[in-house]
């Protein structure tokens, strides 16, 4: 099966990793990292995984982040950050992806 990953985000699952536990790690579910991938079940080691989108921005929150300054850095209004992330409390390393 040969899958368009043009603009998306991508793994690539390493020796003792399936997508179990890549779920797991990314809390992300199952469910719909296999719908991401065409519904194969059969990824394994080498495989390329999709996650979903690429994203053009990324912030990692440090000590003493404001949702102010988060949001300015994003280039967003604090609104909309909290919109997205359905965060109203961020924790440090955190990473908020748009």
């Amino acid at each position: 099966m040969q899958i368009n990953i043009r603009n998306k985000l991508v793994y690539r699952l390493q020796f003792g990793e399936n997508i179990q536990s890549l779920s797991d790690v990314l809390n992300m579910d199952i469910g719909e990292i296999f719908s991401l991938n065409g519904n194969n079940k059969d990824l394994q080691c080498g495989d390329v995984v999709i996650l979903g989108k690429s994203y053009a921005k990324c912030y990692v929150v440090k000590p003493l982040d404001t949702k102010e300054n988060i949001a300015k850095h994003l280039g967003i209004t604090v609104e909309q950050l909290i919109n997205y992330t359905k965060c109203r409390n961020f924790y440090i390393g955190q990473k908020i992806m748009l």
